[in-house]
């Protein structure tokens, strides 16, 4: 179990560090779309497998698993951009001094209907994975992917500029400061 762990944090340090690399290049110097493409297929093949193994799921189950999952995939790529975006976007008329009373109050309302969105498509996804695993198994992979997520966020969080967290969450909650 460690060592998958070990594995998939290898993995997902090396994608992050060629992020955050191309990031301060810029557009031009930016790797390659098909060896980040399988990049992010090792990194969730290898997930998979750790999924498949502390949950212990049947060739089936898997399967199904998988075809709910990537049934969201491009859903949630798109929100987690669309998020992203707003937040940069929000980010800059503050800093600009640009945020009038107007801008504010839309503001909020898109932050609003975001959080609408992210609750949606987590209701549906989980809806749709109960048909294929118990309620201990949605549990435990909700947990697996949730702490996969925030790996991946911390190692983000301390990508300098370029790299936003998502809305309502602090980049380094739950780090400890150095020397701890």
């Amino acid at each position: 179990m460690r060592r998958s762990v070990s594995i998939l944090m290898a993995l997902l340090v090396m994608g992050s560090a060629q992020d955050i690399v191309a990031q301060r290049r810029g557009p031009q110097q930016a790797p390659d779309e098909a060896r980040r493409a399988r990049m992010e297929q090792m990194i969730r093949s290898r997930f998979d497998a750790v999924v498949r193994q502390q949950l212990g799921l049947t060739d089936e189950q898997s399967e199904r698993l998988q075809e709910v999952l990537d049934g969201f995939r491009e859903q949630r790529r798109e929100f987690v951009e669309e998020e992203q975006s707003t937040r940069r976007r929000l980010m800059r008329m503050g800093a600009e001094g640009e945020l009038t009373e107007e801008h504010a109050s839309e503001a909020l309302e898109e932050m609003l209907r975001l959080r609408e969105e992210e609750v949606r498509l987590f209701r549906e996804e989980q809806e749709a994975l109960v048909g294929v695993l118990s309620a201990r198994q949605l549990l435990r992979f909700i947990v697996m992917r949730e702490q996969l997520n925030q790996r991946i966020q911390s190692i983000r969080g301390g990508a300098g500029p370029g790299v936003v967290p998502p809305m309502g969450r602090r980049p380094n909650a739950g780090r400890r400061p150095p020397g701890d």
